[in-house]
């Protein structure tokens, strides 16, 4: 070990004008004095599997003496580092004592990567000595390495080329020619920002990856291919001491770019110090004192993730996933973080125990952090092919803002393999604020509880399923768990979903939210999805809860197909079921019919009812759905436009297929497609009214709004409050006159408090602003 570690020193040594690391080393090649000692047997998270401990004794001592440096001045060292608990050292630079330092909470070496912290130090020209000793009776950390880095120095981005066929670890591996062989030489270079490692293609490379430094948001460091033919594999299964946890370890870093590797991690062995139960393809966890951002993961293959054994797990115990984040609990106010700005696309993943990618953040204690802190933030997956994924293709636990587009899940909750868990939908949203999954494709999802096509679980706030196609879902189309706020499905299209007995449904909306525990959720909004059944099954209509809106749906059931056989319809005392203008046709049953206010019954003339994509469930010019839908206040999204949600307005504009619509402000078709409706306006086409200029002051209103609007024209207006359900409540009549026009709106003492929708009407078309009613 120490002949590969004097390699690596002399080739930084070579770079020094080029490089930001001036000196590096393993702790256990320092002068050891009293009882310090060096760790035994080995542990595979530290660096060369050793470290030196120092039995907190203030005569146990860790020396390096001859540490050459090219110019005086300031530097930061880094010392990694392992201990459960806040702990200290005295650190002497040149025999001169800086005192007793912090090291922070960080981790045993049996749970995670070693913990960098960083000093400010300065050093001679020429050779310095650094000591590092404990206080005495104190605790003091494990001590895995130290890197001196100059931060003022120039630095010059450097590529590294790791080859199993072609190289060699005593090589520099600076080049194709003189490239590293192992990913254990690939993983004890100390990189800098910008820096690329590079594993050539066609080659398998057993082991662990193990990334041990950061990039910056600018410099992200990069690791990729090169070369021409298959991906390069990482495999972190077959390794001679046992399978690793994780082929990938990212641990306390960030500003990280992978691409364009194929990852394996089939474990069919233990290996010491690491649970049966678990494996990850890439595991990316914050434990250390930072927030950790920008992780871009593109263009990867990660595929067979297995852990030895999970057979006799509890399905909620099983965590093996292709690409894991989490961040440990928060538990020092000012000290709060978490993993922030993920962008994972392009990526096949396939074939694990269960996850595909799952996100986690594990809170914070009472008083510490807040909502956001304490969950990871800013997470995007787009444009991903998940196949075969034993459970949930996608499950974000505690995000805050996560948006979930273009992907295809491709039969989640498999059982192709007897080690898979058999049960998740596509997406799992679970105890997350602010989320979108939108245009994705969700195929033949299994599994004997959930496994819908898309599901909002509990404890969550503001998550919007739209624009999405889904076929052949055990579960059903719409799963609402218990303790939300805000949740929605829009303009999808659902194909045979729900053939499952136990709780198979078209749409369920559930006060569950963990064992023996139930919490109503609220404000539930189900609204302009077209819906087909024709297999020969009969999806239950189940919601229990409080505000749930149903409107604008088409639910179609053809052959030996039932939509509603069972209906359950369970609605909090003091809220409602609003369920108006959905279009009813074929095999739908007077139960689940009796429910709505203005129903609609017709065939809806899909273009080719029966057929597989999203484009079959558009309508014909001759729709009995056309012009037939009801305008209400559709939820807004806190977070639209804002962020990752730039391109996300606070109420869709466009329909599933890119037609104009607007649910707010007009009357809508029924179903996902809003093709030849002739209600839809645009607030500029309005004749009298300039619709941009129309404002409402203040907001949430108490007795009276002041309305102001722009007259293009003079002529008759309307104000419109309406609640919920569409019902006109209060109705004001006022002459429009050119310019700008300033109208007291008195709301009725009778008006309860609530969500109500003021609008604008000339001639039949509106525009219309959501307002809060608080007395």
């Amino acid at each position: 070990m120490k002949g590969i570690f004097t390699g690596i020193l002399m080739a930084v040594c070579m770079h020094i004008s080029a490089q930001t690391v001036v000196w590096q080393a393993q702790a256990e090649d320092g002068i050891l004095g009293g009882a310090a000692t060096v760790n035994d047997p080995s542990c595979s998270n530290a660096s060369g599997g050793l470290f030196v401990k120092f039995a907190n004794s203030a005569n146990n001592t860790l020396s390096f003496n001859n540490i050459d440096i090219s110019n005086a001045g300031s530097y930061k060292l880094s010392v990694y580092h392992f201990n459960a608990n806040s702990v200290s050292l005295v650190i002497e630079v040149n025999g001169q004592s800086l005192g007793s330092k912090t090291f922070p909470t960080a981790v045993w070496c049996y749970q995670g990567n070693a913990v960098e912290t960083i000093f400010d130090i300065d050093l001679n020209q020429g050779v310095n000595t650094i000591k590092l000793r404990p206080e005495e009776g104190v605790g003091s950390p494990l001590v895995d390495r130290l890197v001196i880095i100059d931060e003022a120095g120039e630095y010059l981005p450097q590529k590294y080329y790791v080859s199993d066929s072609d190289g060699d670890d005593a090589n520099i591996g600076t080049s194709p020619e003189s490239a590293w062989k192992s990913l254990a030489r690939a993983s004890e270079q100390l990189l800098n920002p910008g820096d690329s490692v590079l594993f050539k293609c066609g080659d398998t490379f057993i082991g662990q990856l193990n990334i041990i430094r950061s990039g910056t948001k600018e410099k992200p460091l990069y690791f990729g291919k090169y070369g021409d033919g298959d991906l390069p594999i990482l495999d972190g299964a077959k390794a001679e001491d046992g399978a690793h946890l994780t082929t990938i370890a990212i641990s306390n870093h960030d500003n990280i770019e992978l691409a364009y590797l194929e990852i394996t991690n089939e474990r069919l062995t233990s290996r010491s110090g690491v649970s049966d139960n678990l494996a990850y393809g890439i595991d990316v966890q914050n434990t250390g004192p930072d927030t950790l951002r920008n992780y871009h993961f593109h263009d990867l293959t990660v595929r067979d993730i297995y852990a030895p054994t999970t057979e006799n797990q509890d399905f909620n115990a099983i965590k093996v996933s292709a690409i894991n984040f989490f961040t440990s609990k928060n538990t020092e106010v000012g000290k709060e973080r978490n993993i922030q700005d993920v962008l994972v696309e392009n990526c096949y993943i396939a074939r694990t125990t269960r996850l595909g990618i799952k996100t986690g953040h594990a809170g914070g204690d009472d008083g510490v952090g807040n909502d956001s802190i304490n969950r990871n933030m800013n997470f995007v997956f787009r444009n991903n092919h998940f196949y075969q994924t034993g459970g949930t293709c996608i499950l974000p636990t505690k995000t805050y803002n996560c948006l979930i587009e273009h992907n295809i899940f491709d039969e989640p909750g498999s059982d192709a393999d007897p080690r898979m868990a058999n049960r998740g939908s596509s997406v799992w949203f679970f105890s997350s604020r602010n989320g979108i999954s939108q245009y994705n494709k969700c195929y033949s999802v299994r599994g004997y509880a959930d496994s819908y096509s898309q599901h909002i679980d509990f404890g969550n706030r503001n998550i919007i399923m739209q624009y999405n196609y889904s076929e052949d879902s055990e579960g059903g189309f719409v799963e609402i768990l218990g303790d939300n706020v805000n949740s929605t499905y829009r303009f999808n299209v659902s194909v045979n979903d729900g053939f499952r007995d136990f709780k198979g449904n078209t749409l369920w909306v559930s006060p569950y939210a963990g064992k023996d525990r139930d919490i109503l959720s609220d404000s539930s909004f189900i609204y302009n999805n077209s819906v087909y059944v024709d297999a020969a099954i009969t999806p239950d209509i189940s919601m229990v809860g409080k505000n749930i809106f149903v409107y604008n749906n088409i639910f179609y059931a053809s052959g030996a197909a039932t939509i509603g056989q069972d209906v359950t319809v369970d609605i909090e005392a003091g809220s409602a079921l609003a369920m108006s203008n959905n279009l009813y046709f074929g095999n739908v049953t007077s139960t689940f019919k009796s429910h709505d206010s203005k129903p609609v019954n017709g065939n809806p003339q899909y273009v080719n009812a029966g057929g597989l994509t999203g484009d079959d469930y558009q309508i014909q010019e001759d729709s009995p759905a056309i012009n037939a839908g009801i305008q209400f206040p559709e939820p807004i999204f806190p977070m639209a436009g804002k962020g990752i949600f730039k391109n996300i307005t606070i109420t869709p504009r466009v329909d599933m297929f890119g037609n104009p619509v607007g649910v707010s402000d007009s009357i809508p078709n029924i179903g996902a497609d809003n093709n030849y409706n002739n209600s839809y306006v645009g607030i500029h086409d309005l004749e009298l009214v300039e619709g941009n200029s129309f404002e409402v002051f203040p907001n949430p209103v108490k007795d009276k709004a002041i309305v102001t609007i722009t007259g293009k024209k003079a002529g008759e207006i309307n104000l419109l409050i309406s609640d919920l359900t569409g019902a006109v409540i209060q109705k004001q009549n006022y002459h429009l006159n050119i310019g700008q026009n300033s109208i007291q709106v008195i709301v009725r003492s009778d008006i309860r408090n609530g969500i109500y929708l003021l609008s604008i009407e000339e001639n039949g078309q509106y525009v219309s602003k959501r307002i809060v009613i608080y007395r």
